[in-house]
Protein backbone atom coordinates (compact mmCIF):
# COMPACT_ATOMS: atom_id res chain seq x y z
CA UNK A 1 0.00 0.00 0.00
CA UNK A 2 1.87 3.25 -1.14
CA UNK A 3 0.69 6.35 -2.38
CA UNK A 4 0.65 7.40 -5.50
CA UNK A 5 2.59 10.63 -6.11
CA UNK A 6 1.92 11.38 -10.27
CA UNK A 7 1.01 9.90 -13.40
CA UNK A 8 1.94 10.21 -16.82
CA UNK A 9 -0.53 9.98 -19.74
CA UNK A 10 0.36 10.26 -23.15
CA UNK A 11 -2.77 10.09 -25.95
CA UNK A 12 -1.99 10.13 -29.43
CA UNK A 13 -4.70 11.12 -32.10
CA UNK A 14 -4.49 9.62 -35.71
CA UNK A 15 -3.14 11.38 -38.28
CA UNK A 16 -6.58 10.41 -40.53
CA UNK A 17 -9.62 12.64 -42.14
CA UNK A 18 -11.72 14.17 -39.08
CA UNK A 19 -9.81 11.96 -36.19
CA UNK A 20 -9.36 15.62 -34.38
CA UNK A 21 -12.27 16.81 -31.51
CA UNK A 22 -12.92 19.82 -29.40
CA UNK A 23 -14.50 17.78 -27.36
CA UNK A 24 -13.10 16.30 -23.33
CA UNK A 25 -11.13 13.51 -22.74
CA UNK A 26 -11.24 12.20 -19.06
CA UNK A 27 -8.99 9.51 -17.73
CA UNK A 28 -10.29 7.09 -15.12
CA UNK A 29 -7.67 5.77 -12.44
CA UNK A 30 -7.59 4.36 -9.04
CA UNK A 31 -11.10 5.32 -8.15
CA UNK A 32 -11.14 8.58 -9.67
CA UNK A 33 -11.74 10.54 -12.96
CA UNK A 34 -9.15 13.29 -14.32
CA UNK A 35 -10.01 15.72 -17.35
CA UNK A 36 -6.73 15.26 -19.21
CA UNK A 37 -7.78 18.48 -21.52
CA UNK A 38 -5.41 21.93 -21.27
CA UNK A 39 -5.68 24.87 -22.79
CA UNK A 40 -3.83 23.72 -25.71
CA UNK A 41 -5.68 23.06 -28.73
CA UNK A 42 -5.33 19.25 -27.48
CA UNK A 43 -6.88 16.55 -29.59
CA UNK A 44 -6.09 17.90 -33.18
CA UNK A 45 -5.23 15.60 -36.22
CA UNK A 46 -1.73 14.01 -35.09
CA UNK A 47 -1.27 15.18 -31.97
CA UNK A 48 1.11 13.51 -29.69
CA UNK A 49 1.37 14.90 -25.85
CA UNK A 50 2.02 13.65 -22.78
CA UNK A 51 -0.03 15.24 -19.74
CA UNK A 52 1.49 14.68 -16.17
CA UNK A 53 -0.59 14.82 -12.75
CA UNK A 54 0.88 15.37 -9.85
CA UNK A 55 4.75 14.22 -9.88
CA UNK A 56 6.13 12.68 -12.57
CA UNK A 57 9.88 12.05 -13.70
CA UNK A 58 9.93 13.08 -17.09
CA UNK A 59 13.48 13.75 -17.28
CA UNK A 60 14.31 10.15 -17.55
CA UNK A 61 13.54 7.75 -20.03
CA UNK A 62 10.24 5.54 -19.22
CA UNK A 63 10.95 1.79 -18.26
CA UNK A 64 10.15 0.14 -21.24
CA UNK A 65 8.69 2.72 -23.62
CA UNK A 66 10.43 4.99 -25.63
CA UNK A 67 9.55 6.94 -28.33
CA UNK A 68 11.86 9.82 -30.80
CA UNK A 69 12.54 12.65 -28.96
CA UNK A 70 11.01 12.41 -25.83
CA UNK A 71 13.43 14.03 -23.84
CA UNK A 72 13.67 16.89 -25.96
CA UNK A 73 9.91 17.67 -26.78
CA UNK A 74 9.08 19.50 -23.67
CA UNK A 75 6.90 21.08 -25.92
CA UNK A 76 4.70 17.84 -26.07
CA UNK A 77 4.69 17.71 -22.41
CA UNK A 78 0.93 19.24 -20.68
CA UNK A 79 1.72 19.81 -17.04
CA UNK A 80 -1.31 20.08 -14.49
CA UNK A 81 -4.51 19.99 -17.28
CA UNK A 82 -7.74 21.75 -16.22
CA UNK A 83 -8.63 21.79 -12.68
CA UNK A 84 -4.93 22.21 -12.07
CA UNK A 85 -5.11 21.50 -8.18
CA UNK A 86 -8.12 19.21 -8.01
CA UNK A 87 -6.35 16.98 -10.97
CA UNK A 88 -3.55 15.98 -8.72
CA UNK A 89 -3.59 12.22 -7.37
CA UNK A 90 -2.12 13.30 -4.19
CA UNK A 91 -4.62 16.08 -3.38
CA UNK A 92 -8.19 15.49 -1.83
CA UNK A 93 -9.20 11.44 -2.51
CA UNK A 94 -5.91 10.73 -2.45
CA UNK A 95 -4.86 7.55 -4.52
CA UNK A 96 -2.72 4.59 -3.49
CA UNK A 97 -1.05 1.58 -5.35
CA UNK A 98 -4.27 -0.75 -3.68
CA UNK A 99 -6.60 1.45 -5.87
CA UNK A 100 -4.84 0.50 -8.64
CA UNK A 101 -5.91 -3.47 -9.03
CA UNK A 102 -9.91 -2.45 -7.73
CA UNK A 103 -10.97 0.19 -10.15
CA UNK A 104 -11.18 0.17 -13.89
CA UNK A 105 -8.58 1.74 -15.95
CA UNK A 106 -10.16 3.72 -19.12
CA UNK A 107 -10.15 7.22 -21.22
CA UNK A 108 -13.56 8.45 -21.77
CA UNK A 109 -14.19 10.51 -24.85
CA UNK A 110 -17.69 13.69 -24.42
CA UNK A 111 -18.49 15.20 -27.18
CA UNK A 112 -18.20 18.57 -27.97
CA UNK A 113 -18.26 21.04 -31.30
CA UNK A 114 -18.71 20.72 -34.91
CA UNK A 115 -16.89 17.61 -35.08
CA UNK A 116 -18.27 15.39 -32.61
CA UNK A 117 -16.20 12.29 -32.83
CA UNK A 118 -12.31 11.69 -32.00
CA UNK A 119 -10.25 8.88 -33.26
CA UNK A 120 -7.55 8.23 -30.69
CA UNK A 121 -4.57 6.13 -32.10
CA UNK A 122 -2.42 5.77 -29.07
CA UNK A 123 -2.95 5.77 -25.21
CA UNK A 124 -0.54 4.85 -22.23
CA UNK A 125 -0.68 5.47 -18.64
CA UNK A 126 2.38 5.59 -16.56
CA UNK A 127 1.93 5.25 -12.60
CA UNK A 128 4.45 6.33 -10.51
CA UNK A 129 5.27 6.12 -6.62
CA UNK A 130 7.83 8.92 -5.03
CA UNK A 131 8.25 12.12 -2.62
CA UNK A 132 9.04 15.94 -3.47
CA UNK A 133 12.30 15.25 -1.10
CA UNK A 134 13.09 12.17 -3.36
CA UNK A 135 12.56 14.16 -6.85
CA UNK A 136 14.25 17.62 -5.44
CA UNK A 137 16.91 16.63 -3.09
CA UNK A 138 17.81 12.83 -4.99
CA UNK A 139 17.45 13.49 -8.67
CA UNK A 140 14.64 10.34 -9.58
CA UNK A 141 13.87 8.39 -7.29
CA UNK A 142 10.46 7.71 -9.16
CA UNK A 143 8.72 3.56 -9.10
CA UNK A 144 6.94 2.58 -12.50
CA UNK A 145 4.33 1.31 -10.20
CA UNK A 146 1.79 0.34 -12.80
CA UNK A 147 1.89 0.24 -16.63
CA UNK A 148 -1.72 0.82 -18.90
CA UNK A 149 -1.99 0.47 -22.27
CA UNK A 150 -4.39 0.53 -24.95
CA UNK A 151 -5.28 -3.43 -25.91
CA UNK A 152 -2.63 -5.26 -28.28
CA UNK A 153 -3.72 -5.16 -31.92
CA UNK A 154 -5.88 -1.82 -31.36
CA UNK A 155 -4.43 0.38 -34.47
CA UNK A 156 -7.04 3.40 -33.86
CA UNK A 157 -10.55 3.63 -32.41
CA UNK A 158 -12.98 6.10 -33.24
CA UNK A 159 -15.00 7.59 -29.72
CA UNK A 160 -18.52 9.69 -29.31
CA UNK A 161 -21.94 9.47 -29.83
CA UNK A 162 -21.99 6.41 -32.86
CA UNK A 163 -19.27 4.74 -31.55
CA UNK A 164 -19.03 4.76 -27.97
CA UNK A 165 -17.34 6.68 -25.30
CA UNK A 166 -14.60 4.76 -23.33
CA UNK A 167 -11.61 2.31 -24.36
CA UNK A 168 -10.68 0.58 -20.89
CA UNK A 169 -7.08 -0.16 -20.78
CA UNK A 170 -7.85 -2.33 -17.97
Amino acid sequence: MTQISGFECRIVTSDVDGAGTNGRVYLGLAGREFGVNSRLDDFERGSDLSYVFGLAPVKQLDQGIQWENRIRAWDKYVFGSIAEHGNDPRVGFTLDTTNLSQSPVYIRFETAGSNPSWNLADVWVLVYTGTDRDYTLQGDHFTVAALFRKPEGLKNLWLGDNYGKMLFLR
